[in-house]
């Protein structure tokens, strides 16, 4: 962080009041694929679980226990929990590339940006169907290669190809608790990305003129 901090401050959008960005999604819902378009749109910076995590996992391990996954997702919290107050300390907007699905991970949020003076945008990213999921996680590779990371301030995201196994346990551990009534904005990713591209835009566009000043 420190070496991208200049970097920072002058690529990224300076708003009277930052925004702090969430997303809410299944793995294969899209939810980097709308972090990087945000990025694009609004100029904001992403910070990504999987960023962090691809530096804290050892890709060639293809089974971890639960004891070894807790310790990696508190390691993977921390790391993402400094370089947000590096970054809010800054004023500079963020969007977050991770799942936000339960009100106690809110609650936390709330107190974070109220501390620092932002105003949260909650996005929930509904998808038709595990299949649909499933077939976008393995087309990911594709998918990044059409999403070119120019314009796209922060971590540069490749996202992960989760098996389908692990696709169904991170399922089972994270919940999609929350009412779509929660959240500022849900999208319907139905696997056409062009499509699910252009609703973001629309999203971007109403963002702007209704939420977001520029200094």
């Amino acid at each position: 962080m420190r070496e991208n901090k200049k970097y920072i401050i002058n690529k990224t959008a300076k708003y009277k009041i930052p925004c702090l960005i969430t997303l809410s999604g299944l793995p294969g819902s899209g939810k980097t694929v709308c972090a990087k378009v945000l990025s694009k749109n609004l100029k904001v910076f992403i910070v990504s679980n999987d960023f962090i995590r691809s530096s804290c996992i050892n890709d060639n391990q293809k089974i971890i226990d639960e004891k070894t996954r807790e310790i990696q997702n508190k390691k993977v919290l921390l790391m993402n929990a400094k370089r947000l107050l590096q970054l809010f300390s800054n004023r500079v907007s963020v969007v977050l590339d991770s799942d936000s699905n339960d009100i106690e991970k809110f609650k936390k949020i709330e107190l974070l940006t109220k501390f620092f003076r932002y105003q949260i945008i909650k996005i929930k990213i509904n998808s038709v169907s595990d299949s649909v999921n499933l077939s976008r996680i393995k087309k990911r590779k594709d998918e990044d290669t059409r999403i070119l990371d120019s314009g796209i301030i922060g971590d540069k995201i490749s996202s992960f190809c989760h098996s389908e196994q692990t696709y169904y346990d991170i399922k089972s551990r994270k919940p999609q608790l929350l009412d779509d009534n929660f959240f500022d904005y849900v999208l319907n990713n139905d696997g056409d990305l062009d499509k699910y591209i252009n609703e973001i835009n629309n999203i971007s566009e109403e963002i702007i003129s209704k939420r977001l000043t520029l200094k």
